[in-house]
């Protein structure tokens, strides 16, 4: 009997001894987790079909134009062009026009502008003639106008002299057309010839009056220089034409 009881203590001692030894399990928390709050729970969202894209499925790729029906019209010849150095930078700089030329006027050529007609000296003379008075500058002597006046022809466009068929009258009448750029020197022989008349006036005092009064007037080109009873009415006569 006692050796029975004696068993059995051992056997409790080493029971409780193991269960001192076993590692000791947590035990869990008996905290009660707050339930969830009915208003934060999200529901779930339904899933939405998206409406069918109508240009989904619809084929977008041009048809090839090779696979057309032959027409009757060849294909264009496709020529290669011969390709450049690939790395040379872009020619950027453009081609300068060259202008074109205008060709210069033939002289030859009549010219599309109207040209204003020119009177000849005999035709100013004859105007003037008629506004100079009684006048007897009456005859021609414009073939030795040299032999009066210190002027060459060759300065001179156009002219006439005309002077008295007496040479105790005292008037005449120059008109001349100079070239171009020779008027000033058609004046001073004018001027000339002015001193060697009023020389001849003291000795006809019966026309050299109108030495006095002599008109000595240009108009452009146009010279005219008088020597007669109305030398004021030959001047107005003179510029109305060569105007």
């Amino acid at each position: 009997m006692k050796q029975r009881i004696t068993a059995s203590l051992l056997a409790l001692g080493l029971t409780v001894g193991l269960a001192a030894c076993a590692p000791k399990t947590p035990v869990p928390d008996e905290t009660v987790s707050p339930s969830p709050d009915p208003t934060e729970m999200v529901s779930p969202t339904p899933d939405v079909t998206p409406d069918p894209d109508p240009t989904e499925g619809v084929s977008t790729q041009q048809p090839d134009v090779t696979e057309l029906p032959d027409k009757g019209t060849p294909p264009p010849e496709v020529t290669s062009a011969p390709i450049g150095d690939p790395t040379a930078p872009p020619d950027t700089a453009q081609p300068t026009p060259t202008p074109a030329e205008t060709p210069a006027p033939d002289p030859a050529e009549p010219s599309d502008t109207p040209s204003i007609a020119v009177p000849a000296a005999s035709e100013v003379y004859a105007a003037v003639s008629k506004s100079a008075g009684d006048t007897t500058a009456t005859m021609d002597a414009s073939s030795v106008m040299e032999n009066f006046y210190d002027l060459s022809a060759d300065d001179l466009e156009d002219y006439v002299l005309y002077i008295p068929e007496l040479s105790a009258n005292i008037e005449e009448i120059f008109i001349a057309r100079a070239k171009s750029g020779k008027a000033g020197t058609v004046k001073s022989a004018c001027e000339s010839r002015l001193a060697q008349l009023q020389e001849d006036a003291d000795m006809y005092p019966a026309t050299g009056a109108y030495v006095a009064d002599y008109k000595l007037v240009a108009e452009g080109d146009w010279v005219i220089f008088c020597v007669c009873p109305d030398s004021a009415g030959a001047v107005k006569a003179f510029q109305s034409a060569v105007k």
